[in-house]
C-alpha cells in the first residue's frame, strides 16, 4: 500500500499533464514579465501600460475557467490539450511581432483565455484522476505551472534574450510549445481520459427533507468567503511577479541579476508549493490555515520590497515569492476536500476568483507605481494581510 503522496502511473500521467498544459499557458504573460525591462525600450510602455496587459490575461482567463466549467460535464478531451498548448504556441508567435500596446493587449486577452480553459480542464483531470489523499501534491505540482513559467522566462533573458532578443525568445516559447503539443497528445492517448465534472449526489427520496442541504450551505458560504480572500491574495501576489524583475532593475541590480534573483526566489517557491503538497497528503498541515500563514509571511516580504535597497529587495522577494507565492496547491486542495460531491468543479470558484484577482491586481499596482512603487508594494502587503485573515475567518466556518 502507498501512501497518500505516491502518484500510480495513470494519475502520474494526469498529473504530468495538467502541470504541462498550465505551465505553456502561463507562459506569454511571465516571458513579458520577465523580459519587460527590455520590452519597455522597444515598445515604449509605461507601469500602467504593463498592469493593464497583465491584468488582461487574468480577466480573460477568469471567462475561460467559467466557460469551460459549465461546458464540460464528461467528455473525451484527448485533443483539448493538446488543442490549447497549440494556440498557447501560436500567440507566443504573435508577440514575437508585436508593435506597441495594443496589440500586446490583444494578444494577451487571446492567451488568457486559453489559459483559463487549459487550467479549469486540468483541474478536472486530477479531481477525476486523483485519489483525494494523493491531490495535495498533484495540485502541488499543478498549481507549480506560474513559477515554473517565471523561471523559464527569468533564465531567458541572461541566456537568450541577451543573444537574440526579447523577440527571439517568443519565438522560441512558440516552438518549444509546439513540441510539448505533439507530446502531450501522444501521453493522453495512453490513458483513458474522461473527465469527471460532477459526482453523482445521493437521490432524496420524493418529500422528504435533504439532511445534507444545510451542511451543503454552509459549505458554500465557506467556499465563497475562502475563495474572496484566496483571490485578493491572488491580486498581490500577481502584482509581485509582474513587476518584481522591473523594481529589482530599479533598485540598484543589473538587467541579469534581476533576472537571476527572480529565476531563484521563484524555484524556491516552486519546490514550496510541491513540498506544502506533500505535507498537506501525510496530514502534516491543515492546508487552510497553512494557506492563511504563508499570506501573512508574504506580506512582511512586501513590505521589505518597498524600502527598496538591495539587502531589503532580496530577503523580501524570498518571503513574498518563496513562501507568499507558495500557496496555490493549498487553496485548491482545501477547496476540493470542502466540497468532494462537486468534483472538480468545485475548484471553479477558487480557480475564478484567482483570476480576477489577477485581473484588479497587476493593472492596480500598476496605477500606484505611478505615484511611486513604495506606496504600490504597501499596498500589495495591506492586501495580502487583509486576505490571509479572511481566509482563517473562512475556516473558522461550518463546513
Amino acid at each position: 500500500m502507498t501512501d497518500g503522496s505516491t502518484l500510480g502511473p495513470r494519475t502520474h500521467t494526469a498529473t504530468l499533464v495538467a502541470a504541462v498544459m498550465a505551465t505553456v499557458g502561463s507562459l506569454p504573460v511571465f516571458l513579458l514579465s520577465s523580459q519587460v525591462v527590455l520590452m519597455r525600450a522597444d515598445l515604449d510602455l509605461t507601469s500602467a501600460e504593463q498592469g493593464i496587459i497583465v491584468s488582461t490575461f487574468f480577466t480573460t482567463a477568469a471567462l475561460g475557467t467559467t466557460v469551460v466549467s459549465y461546458v464540460i460535464r464528461a467528455a473525451h478531451l484527448v485533443a483539448v490539450p493538446a488543442i490549447g498548448v497549440l494556440a498557447s504556441a501560436a500567440v507566443c508567435g504573435l508577440f514575437a511581432a508585436t508593435t506597441g500596446f495594443v496589440l500586446c493587449l490583444s494578444f494577451m486577452a487571446m492567451a488568457g483565455v486559453v489559459h483559463g480553459a487549459l487550467q479549469m480542464v486540468g483541474n478536472m483531470l486530477l479531481v477525476s484522476k486523483v485519489r483525494t489523499e494523493g491531490l495535495g501534491l498533484a495540485f502541488g505540482l499543478k498549481q507549480s505551472a506560474g513559477p515554473a513559467a517565471l523561471l523559464v522566462g527569468a533564465l531567458a533573458v541572461p541566456v537568450v534574450s541577451t543573444a537574440i532578443g526579447w523577440r527571439g525568445t517568443f519565438l522560441v516559447a512558440a516552438a518549444g510549445s509546439a513540441l510539448v503539443a505533439a507530446g502531450l497528445r501522444r501521453a493522453l492517448a495512453r490513458m483513458s481520459s474522461t473527465i469527471v465534472a460532477d459526482r453523482p449526489a445521493v437521490p432524496v427520496p420524493s418529500g422528504a427533507a435533504d439532511p445534507g442541504e444545510t451542511r451543503r450551505r454552509a459549505g458554500s458560504a465557506r467556499q465563497t468567503v475562502f475563495a474572496v480572500g484566496s483571490g485578493c491574495a491572488s491580486g498581490a501576489v500577481n502584482a509581485l511577479a509582474a513587476f518584481l524583475p522591473a523594481w529589482a532593475f530599479l533598485s540598484g541590480y543589473s538587467v541579469a541579476a534581476a533576472a537571476l534573483l527572480t529565476a531563484v526566489v521563484t524555484a524556491g517557491s516552486l519546490l514550496m508549493r510541491i513540498g506544502l503538497g506533500v505535507a498537506a497528503d501525510r496530514g502534516l498541515v491543515r492546508p487552510a490555515r497553512t494557506t492563511a500563514v504563508a499570506m501573512v509571511i508574504g506580506c512582511v516580504g512586501l513590505l521589505l520590497l518597498a524600502r527598496g535597497d538591495g539587502t531589503s529587495v532580496m530577503v523580501g522577494a524570498v518571503l513574498a515569492v518563496m513562501v507568499g507565492w507558495g500557496w496555490t496547491g493549498l487553496a485548491l486542495v482545501a477547496s476540493v476536500r470542502n466540497r468532494t460531491e462537486l468534483g472538480g468543479r468545485t475548484s471553479r470558484g477558487v480557480q475564478t476568483g484567482a483570476f480576477v484577482g489577477g485581473a484588479v491586481g497587476p493593472a492596480g499596482f500598476g496605477l500606484l507605481a505611478g505615484y511611486g512603487y513604495p506606496l504600490a508594494w504597501w499596498a500589495a502587503a495591506g492586501v495580502m494581510l487583509a486576505s490571509g485573515l479572511t481566509v482563517l475567518f473562512a475556516e473558522r466556518l461550518p463546513r
